[in-house]
């Protein structure tokens, strides 16, 4: 029997999101400020990207100061640009557009981001102290998902999880954030049979691998909840690690792709503007 499914409107709760940042008091402080974004060798699909995120930036006032580098550049230059970026005073919000070159040490490149300015969460000082310290700010996916938990009333507590991606934006701290709303989580860096077993009784799925339409409706039981995190462009439309046809057959909960998760992290983003502005100038 199929379940009744509640497919989630990221970009109409985003809406809400950004309209409600709209109205906070800070916001006449931040007009003017900009968000710098560090991008290397863009593709169509990066571009994209940014370009979500600079809209949302003008409806809040804020302009964006893009800086684009080649591959070639080393890291050590590469770092030292970013820190150059980020001891700008009108720059509020510092972006790293991944993927970076892989000649790039990520982590350590994470690391040169300001903590006050690291809107991302990707430094490891801002992941502890602004995510594993209990505080109210998220990285943008994780914060994106417990705006859709909340607004659906889901407590999960005791629930069994799935992460199908094991990376720094999506399966690491989804995997820290789980656990700590008290779910029994299992995170998977690759898809392979072994993932079957333990999807079949999974109550949360999060998939982020970037394997078009990899998790189909027969793998899941009824009623799950599934948040499709991946990203790719097939024949030239956007489509989700999730095979939504089947799925949204099985699931209580599912976001689309487009329009589910993507829009409210851009939002969740910009929450974090907000919030870290209000630290810088305690």
């Amino acid at each position: 029997m199929a379940t009744k499914t509640n497919i989630a409107d990221g970009k109409k709760l985003a809406e809400k999101i950004l309209k409600g940042l709209g109205k906070d008091p800070i916001k006449k402080s931040l007009l003017g400020k900009k968000i710098g974004v560090v991008t290397v060798s863009p593709t169509p699909e990066t571009v994209h990207f940014i370009n979500k995120k600079k809209e949302a930036g003008a409806e809040l006032g804020l302009a964006f100061e893009i800086s684009e580098f080649q591959d070639s550049i080393g890291v050590e230059a590469f770092i030292q640009k970013i820190k150059d970026i980020g001891s700008d005073s009108e720059i509020i919000g510092l972006i790293i557009q991944l993927p970076l070159p892989k000649h790039l040490d990520t982590q350590k490149v994470f690391n040169a981001i300001p903590v006050l300015k690291d809107i991302d969460l990707l430094s490891e000082q801002a992941f502890h102290e602004f995510f594993l310290s209990q505080e109210e700010i998220l990285p943008p996916v994780v914060g994106a998902i417990d705006h859709l938990i909340q607004t659906a009333g889901l407590d999960l507590a005791n629930k069994s999880a799935v992460i199908l991606g094991a990376g720094k934006l999506i399966g690491i701290p989804s995997l820290a954030w789980l656990a700590r709303k008290r779910a029994s989580v299992l995170s998977f860096g690759v898809w392979s049979e072994n993932v079957y077993p333990y999807l079949i009784n999974a109550d949360i799925v999060i998939a982020g691998l970037g394997n078009p339409g990899i998790l189909k409706g027969e793998c899941l039981k009824n009623g799950v909840c599934v948040f499709d995190v991946g990203y790719s462009v097939v024949d030239g439309k956007a489509v989700g690690d999730v095979d939504f046809d089947s799925v949204k057959l099985k699931a209580k909960l599912i976001t689309p792709v487009p329009g589910g998760i993507g829009p409210l992290t851009v939002a969740v983003l910009f929450e974090n503007v907000f919030k870290l502005y209000k630290l810088q100038n305690k």
